[in-house]
């Protein structure tokens, strides 16, 4: 008789938080919309999945239901449209090309070999 209760109440339980779920759902996708107007076409962006998959590309025009992403594949540049209730998070994809990096790092390195030189020097 407990077993029964206790599953019965379980399967209450799941029943009430179904309809929250679906809000969660809506409130996710318009955050995502919100996120994905805000960003300029064009711009670099890395898109979260559901599913987990991860996507970066350049951002296209934005719909009520989603947007286009173009990204290389194979050599090809590609368009796909994404629907926002698929996506899980968005955002501009900043990247560093190697040149980049290493004037960093320089720039970096440099006050730090004047500080020791000087150290040193003492």
């Amino acid at each position: 008789m407990l077993l029964h209760f206790r599953s019965g109440l379980s399967l209450a339980t799941i029943s009430l938080l179904l309809p929250i779920a679906g809000i969660c759902d809506t409130q996710r996708e318009s955050r995502v919309k919100e996120q994905a107007l805000a960003l300029p076409a064009g711009s670099s962006v890395a898109v979260r999945l559901l599913n987990h998959d991860l996507l970066h590309g350049r951002m296209g025009p934005v719909t009520d239901q989603g947007f286009s992403l173009q990204y290389v594949n194979g050599g090809k540049i590609e368009e796909r449209t994404v629907a926002f209730m698929d996506v899980r998070s968005i955002g501009r994809y900043y990247y560093l090309s190697r040149q980049r990096t290493i004037v960093m790092l320089i720039v970096a390195m440099v006050p730090l070999g004047i500080s020791l030189g000087f150290a040193a020097s003492r």
